[in-house]
């Protein structure tokens, strides 16, 4: 993780490199949630980053040089329009890996 001069830059981490340019950040964090939420934009700089982006994928979610979040992408989206193409992707925090293999309640 390279430091930014930049306290508010946000950055993406995925295998140890980062993405930055990213034009949006939401972070939705609640105690009575089992598993916290992300979601990021950006415009799309390059052809094949949905392949880097994928579900399933860790990531660390850093504003400045201070982590937010670590997580797992749920959904890379692409939506735009002739001027500009954008990306968004949606995940939660590693207490994803928790929720998803919970077992059924028996009664």
């Amino acid at each position: 993780m390279s430091t930014t001069s930049d306290p508010d830059a946000l950055q993406v981490v995925i295998g140890g490199k980062s993405y930055q340019n990213w034009l949006e950040v939401d972070l939705d964090s609640d105690m009575m949630t089992p598993a916290d939420g992300f979601s990021v934009t950006a415009a799309m700089p390059e052809s094949d980053i949905l392949t880097r982006f994928r579900e399933g994928v860790k990531c660390d979610i850093y504003v400045g040089d201070d982590r937010q979040m670590t997580g797992v992408i749920d959904q890379a989206a692409l939506n735009g329009n002739r001027s500009q193409s954008r990306m968004q992707l949606s995940g939660r925090d590693l207490g994803a890996y928790l929720v998803d293999s919970e077992a059924p309640a028996i009664k």
